[in-house]
């Protein structure tokens, strides 16, 4: 399993990295004006019907406590890539992981914008990336559920990929779209629709994403 180290940390390099669902937490499944919305103990989501939720199971080891997909076609993934399926599907998928900072070793003594930085700058730089093959388009800084977030975007074998974190003093979060090269400009605005209502538990103020 790879690690990475910073200020003398080790994290496992797949405990957000990769967006496995481990299995579905319990949950609620809402319908407001057309949306549904997945509420669970740490997040909530709203999505229109043209998205439906994952019930495929995963296991790679990854500790999240809370893992959700979000996939615009009937059929569910069947293997994947760093984040989403790596196939020629004609399908995108919105990832959502939480995991507690208590299972990441020493993440306690770094400030959330430091675990976030730290996370980011090791795996999402333009040299992580151009080894796996993969183009970094983007790298800002942005806001989730009224926490200071940090977005790449980046392509990799034909499909563009959005990844936002962020970590508050209890847990990590990312959130995640992989959709093709080809249309994902066609849904972008959906999909920012529905990561703008990502809402973590216990904050008041609504998502900001104007750095996508």
């Amino acid at each position: 399993m790879c690690q990475f180290r910073t200020r003398g940390y080790v994290i496992s390099a797949l405990l957000i990295t990769l967006l496995i669902i481990l299995a579905h937490p319990a949950y609620s499944l809402t319908q407001e004006e057309n949306l549904s919305t997945y509420d669970d103990e740490f997040f909530s989501i709203k999505y229109p019907s043209s998205w439906h939720i994952s019930s495929e199971p995963w296991d790679t080891g990854m500790l999240g406590d809370s893992v959700v997909f979000l996939d615009n076609n009937q059929m569910n993934m069947n293997q994947t890539n760093r984040i989403t399926p790596r196939s020629s599907m004609e399908h995108s998928v919105i990832g959502v992981v939480v995991v507690p900072r208590s299972s990441l070793q020493s993440s306690n003594d770094m400030s959330p914008s430091e675990l976030v930085n730290s996370f980011v700058d090791y795996f999402f730089s333009r040299e992580a990336l151009s080894e796996s093959g993969a183009e970094l388009i983007t790298d800002n800084y942005t806001s989730l559920s009224g926490i200071q977030a940090r977005t790449v975007t980046y392509t990799e074998g034909g499909y563009y990929n959005l990844v936002i974190n962020t970590a508050d003093e209890s847990n990590m979060y990312q959130i995640s779209y992989n959709g093709q090269e080809s249309r994902y400009q066609k849904e972008l605005h959906e999909v920012e629709s529905i990561i703008s209502s990502f809402k973590i538990k216990g904050t008041s103020d609504t998502s900001i994403l104007s750095t996508i």
